[in-house]
């Protein structure tokens, strides 16, 4: 963490006059890579990728939703 602490275009150059405001406004709301790829090919992830991980198998039905966290569940 401490390269990160250390990066200037991260701490204190993270600001609109260095980066874009649609640049800022991108990565302050990119939560996954599925995010990155919605971006330039949107028809691509709608029609194959299902799951909501883009390191997922794209055409596999996504999980349920289970409230219980992965580190807690019992293995089936």
């Amino acid at each position: 963490m401490a390269w990160l602490e250390a990066d200037r275009f991260f701490t204190s150059n993270f600001n609109e006059d260095t980066y874009t405001k649609k640049g800022l406004e991108w990565v302050n709301t990119t939560e996954s890579l599925k995010d990155v790829l919605d971006r330039p090919y949107p028809e691509m992830t709608q029609k194959w990728m299902n799951c909501t991980s883009a390191f997922s198998v794209w055409d596999f039905a996504p999980n349920s939703y289970n409230p219980i966290p992965l580190y807690l569940r019992v293995p089936e």
